[in-house]
């Protein structure tokens, strides 16, 4: 085949491929219409119309380093992929209870309408009066308009969540677009920043061990660091007002990840940063302070923390399950499972729980509800999809262990 003749079949393709992009648009624009009670106001427009509306048509959004910054590739490119995949999932009402559609749609083809409508002069051709008092309550929907970018708000966590590291840094996105007269294109862009966090050597049992600063990042919001009260961990004392900085030890963020094992490292200490911005902290009796470790708002474990030279610090993380826990300490007071029983056992991770034979078993389900450890069942159903690790003790095995095919619990 010839060059010549190559680049032609090239050439048909590509304007194939545009004249289907177009009409795919154009019946989008249409389907608003409809979900808008107003069928009638497309056929209003005429050829040229549509043809300027898709060529103002909003552009998906573009996802790059901010500048000055120097992302990794790798972490652009997931951060793309998390995006594109959350709005294509995400749907959103035309209008107020009307029908639906994915809220790629609604950022892009819905507003680039709004746009449209808004800068559309009345006598521009005939009919653009009625075309226009046709649409006029979707083109002023503010409340709409607001829910789509607070949606897209919720969308943005989910690459800051997953890319994210306390241990290295933390990523996040922000919105910037050009300015709009009516006749050019918006140019919407997600830069990706980066932070990493601040480190340190705390001292605990004499022994100077390496810690990081907790904070997160969030679009719109920035960065935000974690400060607690000793009275937020129930603590009264002359200085029980004063805002202490939270840092976690690096040995804790490894147990942390031993233990939730099979969910990703950022998911986590995005976690850990939100336990820790409303925490519910108990004390153990013998003065170590526990703060609830949350999970998709599901406890899961404890931080233990401890407060000195002016910082509070989490030393550790224990699952539910763990001994130091008031369910660890029940598990073993009423059953008897020591902390070398649920080493052997695997009863110290989240993969053990996630196994389905083991998260179906009534027994088991039941033992476990009685020491206080149903939400292991509620992290089933929420953080179960996400777990990428298959437990390794199966449920007959814990059922022989525990005797319950011997004795009813």
């Amino acid at each position: 085949m010839s060059k010549k003749k190559s680049k032609h079949q090239s050439l048909s393709q590509q304007h194939l491929a545009q004249a289907q992009h177009r009409n795919r648009h154009w019946e989008k624009i249409k389907f608003i219409c409809q979900a808008c009670g107003a069928p009638q106001a497309f056929s209003l427009l005429p050829r040229r119309q549509l043809e300027r509306l898709y060529d103002l048509r909003f552009l998906p959004y573009r996802i790059e380093d901010a500048p000055g910054e120097n992302i990794p590739e790798r972490v652009v490119k997931d951060c793309r992929i998390f995006v594109f995949d959350q709005v294509k999932r995400m749907t959103m009402p035309v209008v107020p209870g009307g029908p639906e559609i994915t809220l790629d749609d609604y950022l892009n083809v819905a507003l680039s309408l709004k746009h449209y409508i808004k800068y559309l002069a009345g006598d521009e051709f005939a009919g653009a009066g009625e075309f226009k008092q046709a649409l006029a309550a979707f083109a002023g929907d503010e409340e709409s308009f607001n829910a789509a970018f607070s949606k897209l708000s919720d969308a943005l966590w989910v690459p800051s969540a997953f890319c994210s590291d306390l241990n290295s840094r933390i990523y996040w996105l922000t919105l910037s677009f050009d300015s709009l007269d009516g006749e050019t294109c918006l140019e919407r862009n997600l830069e990706v920043h980066a932070h990493a966090p601040e480190r340190a050597q705390v001292s605990f049992d004499g022994i100077l061990r390496p810690a990081v600063r907790v904070c997160w990042a969030f679009c719109g919001a920035g960065l935000e660091k974690v400060d607690l009260k000793p009275s937020d961990l129930g603590l009264r004392g002359s200085f029980d007002k004063l805002p202490h900085e939270v840092y976690v030890q690096s040995h804790a963020l490894q147990r942390l990840e031993e233990r939730m094992d099979g969910v990703v490292a950022g998911l986590l200490h995005f976690s850990l940063f939100l336990s820790l911005q409303q925490p519910k902290a108990i004390n153990d009796g013998q003065g170590n302070i526990l703060i609830e470790y949350r999970i998709f708002n599901i406890k899961a474990g404890y931080l233990a923390a401890y407060i000195k030279d002016g910082r509070v610090v989490i030393r550790t993380f224990l699952f539910v399950t763990n001994n130091g826990t008031p369910e660890g300490k029940r598990l073993e007071e009423v059953f008897g499972l020591g902390k070398i029983d649920k080493q052997y056992l695997t009863l110290d991770k989240l993969s053990t729980f996630m196994a389905a034979d083991v998260a179906g078993n009534a027994g088991l389900q039941e033992l476990f509800q009685q020491a206080g450890c149903e939400c292991l069942w509620d992290l089933k159903k929420k953080v179960g999809p996400l777990c990428t690790v298959s437990g390794q003790t199966p449920a007959a095995l814990l059922e022989q262990y525990l005797g319950l095919n011997t004795k009813q619990i």
